[in-house]
């Protein structure tokens, strides 16, 4: 496979803002779900599971609301309350320290052996960039648990456009506590894929192990991700003992629940009845699939049963709001109308405001009819847009994306001029490629819905359309 970096997959063709918002949700809620939901089994083998519960693991107890939160989902909101803290989004080492040892002075519920180790060094003085180090040299440099993988959702949620900042971000989770390679990236592969997901792109785990080998993981998680594909629940082998708590058998749980298209219910449940780590394999999986399902496909039943999902609600929200897109409230579109309303006032014509209530495409023209504007609504990674082509017989065209934050792309146009040469052989290669472009651009633009029932903007077509006054079936003065 041809070299991919991760920036590459993050460009995925976005999805709607409450669609999003939704996801956002989705993701924290879900993995709720998953987490709650198998911690009753936990450490148990599939057998096991399959003799206490014959009809399968389906219900979330109603005592569980009673309880706090264990290791896996206090950490994951421990993670995001750290992230909503910080004026860049970033994690502060020290901060998150701090509120690890809160928690476990606090709660404490679930805590995993190297973990504890960890907060221990840590509150005996040792500065967050070395007390992982040295509690894995104490495992004899061996100890690869799946304690940071856990916690990781809330860095895609912040971070879901910017491969950077998400590797980075992801490195600094797992390294407070977990300081083994396979640990960090196993934590920033469920990252990254929870991140395509939230952007509307579904990778292959063929390109995603492409990427993450690109962005420089080691040999042995590169190895497990390719050997992701197409695998089956049953070859998880989840209860196998040395499967029990290893980063590398939940970042599979990730990357199967990643190329499963069925119910949550249906995809959580398969995970927890499989056995093993089952609260951690849960949260994973509930993460991966609550993010394309959204909030409103989760068990409300389950959702019921478990504490402080309102909390979650809020955070999932604030790291919403912290994006650019979650910035602009749904169907707030005033400034892509005082953009489009900017550039077109020499025109003397307006965006109507039913389009834009309606996110409706449309055409207007130039009162003397020198000019024509097509525009379409559309949504990217980069939230809600207005895209148009304007065509004027005396100033040419425009082609430009208007975002509902304000921001304005300029794009290319079609080119009806082109450089003479006296080589023939010369001209002619000119001639084709000006042609190959402006192919390309009419099929970007057939894709953007700016071409649909009416004649191609740019062209002398259009030009002599105006010129000689022809109708135009979607000019709305017609």
């Amino acid at each position: 496979m041809d070299k991919v970096s991760l920036a590459q997959l993050l460009r995925g063709p976005g999805r709607p803002h409450e669609e999003l918002a939704s996801a956002y949700r989705g993701a924290l809620l879900g993995a709720a779900c998953g987490n709650v939901l198998g911690i009753g089994v936990e450490f148990r083998s599939a057998a096991q599971i399959k003799e206490r519960h014959p009809s399968g693991v389906r219900e979330i107890p109603a005592a569980e609301k009673e309880n706090p939160w264990d290791d896996d989902l206090a950490q994951t909101a421990l993670v995001a309350e750290a992230l909503l803290a910080n004026e860049r989004g970033e994690l502060d080492l020290n901060d998150l320290a701090e509120r690890l040892l809160e928690w476990r002075r606090k709660n404490g519920r679930g805590i995993g052996g190297l973990t504890r180790n960890v907060l221990d060094r840590l509150a005996a003085g040792d500065p967050p960039r070395s007390a992982a180090r040295l509690g894995w040299e104490d495992s004899g440099r061996n100890n690869a648990g799946n304690g940071a993988v856990m916690r990781c959702s809330p860095i895609a949620l912040r971070w879901r456009t910017d491969a950077r900042k998400l590797i980075e971000e992801a490195t600094k989770c797992a390294l407070i506590t977990h300081y083994d390679w396979r640990c960090v990236w196993s934590t920033v592969t469920v990252t990254s894929v929870l991140a395509c997901i939230l952007n509307g792109s579904q990778p292959t785990v063929s390109e995603i192990a492409a990427a993450m080998e690109t962005e420089g993981a080691d040999a042995e998680t590169v190895a497990w991700i390719r050997s992701a594909k197409g695998i089956s629940i049953d070859q998880l082998r989840l209860d196998e003992r040395d499967a029990i708590g290893y980063t590398l058998r939940a970042m599979h749980v990730g990357l199967w629940a990643h190329q499963q298209d069925g119910d949550f219910a249906d995809v959580v449940a398969s995970v927890i009845e499989a056995g093993g780590d089952t609260d951690t394999n849960g949260i994973v999986a509930g993460a991966i699939v609550g993010a394309r399902v959204g909030e409103q496909a989760l068990p409300k039943e389950w959702l019921t049963n478990i504490r402080g999902t309102e909390t979650l609600r809020f955070y999932a929200d604030g790291l919403f709001r912290a994006t650019p897109e979650g910035s602009i409230e749904a169907g707030d579109m005033s400034r892509i109308k005082s953009a489009f309303d900017e550039t077109f006032e020499s025109w003397s014509v307006e965006l109507p405001e039913t389009d834009i209530a309606e996110a409706k495409a449309g055409a207007l023209r130039q009162k003397d009819g020198s000019g024509l504007i097509r525009y379409a609504f559309g949504h990217s990674e980069r939230g809600e847009y207005l895209e148009f082509y304007a065509f004027h017989r005396i100033w040419g065209d425009g082609h430009q994306r208007i975002y509902a934050s304000g921001e304005v792309d300029h794009l290319a146009t079609l080119e009806t001029i082109l450089m003479v040469s006296d080589d023939p052989a010369e001209m002619k290669r000119r001639q084709e490629e000006q042609e190959e472009r402006n192919q390309q651009l009419l099929e970007d633009l057939d894709r953007a819905g700016l071409r649909e029932g009416g004649p191609v903007p740019g062209s002398f077509e259009i030009n002599a359309h105006l010129v000689t006054g022809g109708s135009d079936p979607q000019s709305p003065e017609d």
